[in-house]
């Protein structure tokens, strides 16, 4: 990220020194030849930071997305804090070529805040689109080296700048005043800027380049209906920016918007069926970590970790000139794992979107609320007009992935309360979906027999699969489909495409996946024929009714054999994801055959009904099915669905009664919440050690990477965890980093592996402080190796270690 041009206005959490942090800071480089830099905040109308020799620079860990940006160069002042004018609003930004124009109102007043400068000057070009009395604008110097000068005013009765604010008087509409902040009471240079600012401002296309990347259509596999192109991603591009792309919508001429996690907003046209002109271009520039695009007759609207915008183009030259805040009033977080994950609109017009462990829907008012919570990580948003979807990502308190329909008040686990957790649409097995990405609802009816249903997308395994609803039962239910084709990134986002009716989707290389380049674009294509997968289901307390777009030849049916079924739940609690338990024995891991007892094709020879007299309400069941069509085609599908709340028994001659009759899941599973006393030190106490303090803090590091000790020498090692998740610290030997942090990932498969602390078992593994929750500590009791050396330690638990490093300095 360091080496890719962000344009002239740029979105982060920006920090800088002696804990200098705005969450929601927009920073513009100043100048024609970028003179100056500056940070903008808009929750406060305040300009917070000018800065000379130099711009940003982001921390390396996962590419520059998980830890702000710092100020890089030479700070002039630094508002450590402020605080917004009473009844004021931030409205958005405007682009006139390089210049950059915020716009905010206070009180009944609009006004445009150019920002400027020359060498030795900062400037503030101020417009009062209304009349006003009396206004107070922000506007704070902290060195006290700096004065305020007034260059120009104009339709202003009386001005002064009295401390941290400009106070203007009798203001009439249209009226101008420009600011100079400088330490010299002179500044050679300062007419040129005036007159820079005095000038016209003019709409001007920014990014000129157009980008030729044709395409690639797939090759079709025998038996398939559906084949996966590749719409060529401009990796080297003029702006070195990297193509990490997260999300994606169509205008209604079907050219494509794809947003990138650096922050830019791509332009792709000449999308066909052979790929052959699809070009690229920037068509908006600065923002947050955008994750969530919607497009539909009202506007353009991008979800960042700042605010939901609305793009205008006022000139039609194909780049946005004008970002307008739609809402702003959730986001910012100084601390990982809060990108902003959206865009979902319902038909009542309302936004929906996830940050850390919130759920959020933004009316048409214009007003953020929570509806719901307890989400890890959760990436996948999606729905219909009806409904909202959110996936959460495998974890503490969230047993496997899966796919939720979101409630009002409710919570999914991963939140303070423990107790009468809500199930989800379905649960998606390991097998299937290690990190669930976006939902696409089916639109299309172009693209075979699946419209009204939804496609996941899995970032964590660069694949897609079919999801199916049954929404008739008490709560709705849900069943995925693994569905064939491989995707060069983590899929993130997917929309049909408005002419062709195809498939298309984005996606990155972020973190905990298998991608094989920075991003992808892909369309998933129907060839058409027939298609042998199941488009629907119902689950019945003695079996499950499978629905497929096909006839199906019923002679093979009466050979239970070709049918075998499984059963399982999970377990919510603190270790990372769950185990795969049992549910005729509770307490023993593994899954439970379901007997199949016979198999009959209905009468519209296009269902089958699978029964099963001893299913029971459960977390998974898993359905293998080998079938032959109409035409004596043998084909196979797999279904995997979370019978929660089951219909009544399916009643037909021949079908025995059920097992159990009128229950459902009840309670979700969870460990004993109550806390265990663990020893607060380990090891052999050795009298007059020396004791060295690590803390652990957010961002997933530890606040020292450095320990430097005497070969032989007893030391105590504490470890105090002031992070909001737990953490350990293992000592290990020179060069077995890779090796031991490998192993801790592969314990995920292993039940115990938070009883052994994810500290694996190998001779690399020297010592070892055990997982401690949030606010709690440890101390460790050694000696350090007699050999002098450079001992790493890391933190071993799930999806730390490639982060939390550290070097234990043994002289």
């Amino acid at each position: 990220w360091n080496d890719g041009e962000t344009g002239e206005h740029f979105a982060h959490v920006i920090k800088g020194p002696k804990n200098f942090n705005v969450e929601k800071g927009v920073c513009v480089k100043l100048g024609d030849s970028h003179l100056l830099s500056t940070c903008f905040d808009p929750q406060t109308l305040s300009y917070r930071a000018v800065w000379s020799e130099g711009w940003l620079t982001f921390d390396p860990f996962r590419w520059g997305s998980s830890r702000g940006a710092t100020i890089e160069g030479k700070p002039w002042f630094l508002a450590s804090n402020a605080t917004m004018p009473k009844d004021s609003e931030y409205l958005g930004l405007h682009r006139f070529g390089k210049r950059v124009v915020f716009e905010y109102r206070i009180a009944q007043t609009r006004v445009q805040d150019e920002p400027w400068s020359s060498q030795n000057s900062f400037f503030r070009r101020i417009d009062f689109l209304d009349e006003a009395k009396k206004i107070s604008l922000p506007c704070r110097v902290v060195d006290g080296a700096f004065k305020v000068k007034f260059e120009e005013r104009k339709g202003i009765k009386n001005v002064r700048w009295t401390e941290g604010e400009i106070v203007a008087e009798g203001v009439e509409k249209n009226a101008r005043l420009i600011v100079r902040i400088a330490k010299e009471p002179v500044d050679k240079d300062a007419s040129a800027a005036i007159t820079h600012l005095q000038s016209a401002r003019k709409i001007q296309k920014r990014w000129k380049e157009v980008l030729q990347v044709p395409g690639k259509p797939g090759e079709p596999k025998n038996g398939s209906s559906y084949v996966v192109d590749t719409l060529t991603v401009p990796y080297e591009n003029p702006y070195k920016t990297v193509m990490q792309l997260t999300s994606m919508a169509f205008l209604p001429n079907g050219d494509a918007l794809v947003a990138s996690l650096p922050g830019d907003i791509w332009l792709v046209k000449g999308i066909s069926d052979n790929l052959e002109k699809v070009t690229w271009q920037r068509y908006a520039t600065g923002f947050n970590q955008p994750v969530g695009i919607h497009i539909d007759e009202e506007g353009i609207f991008v979800l960042d970790r700042c605010q939901i915008s609305i793009l205008h183009d006022s000139n039609g030259d194909e780049e946005v000139d004008y970002y307008e805040k739609y809402a702003n009033d959730f986001g910012g977080f100084n601390r990982n794992h809060t990108l902003a994950f959206g865009l979902h609109r319902t038909g009542d017009g309302s936004f929906y979107f996830i940050q850390r462990t919130n759920l959020f829907r933004t009316g048409t008012n214009r007003t953020t609320d929570t509806i719901a919570y307890g989400v890890r990580n959760c990436i996948g948003v999606g729905g219909s007009k009806d409904y909202f979807w959110a996936a959460p990502q495998e974890g503490t308190w969230t047993p496997t992935s899966a796919i939720i329909e979101v409630n009002q008040g409710e919570h999914y686990g991963n939140s303070n309360e423990k107790e009468n957790i809500s199930p989800p649409l379905c649960y998606v097995p390991r097998g299937v979906d290690n990190s669930t990405g976006g939902m696409v609802e089916i639109t299309s009816d172009q693209w075979g027999p699946f419209k009204g249903s939804h496609i996941g997308l899995s970032y964590g395994a660069n694949a897609h699969y079919l999801i199916l609803r049954d929404g008739s039962s008490k709560r709705p239910q849900g069943a995925v489909v693994p569905l064939e084709g491989e995707f060069l990134a983590g899929v993130m986002r997917g929309a049909f495409h408005p002419q062709d009716g195809q498939l298309y989707t984005v996606g990155l290389d972020g973190w905990g996946d298998y991608s094989s380049r920075d991003g992808c674009f892909h369309r998933v294509r129907y060839l058409g024929g027939k298609v042998r997968k199941p488009v629907g289901f119902k689950v019945h307390e003695n079996g499950i009714r499978i629905d497929f777009a096909i006839q199906l030849d019923g002679e093979p049916l009466p050979n239970i054999r070709n049918f075998f079924a499984q059963q399982w739940n999970y377990q919510y609690g603190k270790r990372y994801g769950s185990p795969e338990f049992s549910v005729n024995n509770p307490d023993t891991l593994g899954h439970d055959p379901v007997p199949v007892r016979s198999v009959k094709l209905l009468n519209n020879k296009k269902s089958i009904f699978v029964e099963m007299p001893a299913l029971k309400p459960v977390m998974q069941l898993y359905l293998r099915m080998k079938l032959r069509d109409a035409e004596g085609v043998e084909f196979s599908a797999d279904l995997f669905s979370s019978p929660m709340y089951p219909h009544p028994p399916f009643a037909s001659e021949g079908i025995a009664e059920a097992v159990t009759i009128g229950r459902d899941i009840g309670k979700l599973r969870t460990e004993n919440t109550q806390p265990q006393k663990k020893p607060d030190w380990s090891g052999k106490i050795t009298e007059g050690a020396r004791e060295i303090v690590v803390k652990t803090i957010s961002g997933l590091k530890y606040d020292q990477t450095l320990i430097k000790a005497k070969a032989g020498e007893a030391v105590i090692l504490k470890l105090v965890n002031v992070d909001a998740m737990p953490h350990n610290l293992v000592i290990v030997k020179p060069g077995s980093t890779q090796k031991v942090g490998d192993a801790s990932f592969k314990m995920l498969n292993d039940p115990k592996a938070g009883e052994k602390d994810y500290v694996p078992d190998l001779p690399d593994v020297l010592h070892f402080v055990p997982v401690i929750d949030p606010n709690q500590q440890h101390s460790l009791h050694f000696s350090t190796p007699e050999n002098p050396g450079e001992y790493p330690f890391i933190c071993t638990f799930p999806g730390h270690w490639m982060a939390m490093q550290g070097i234990l300095k043994v002289e």
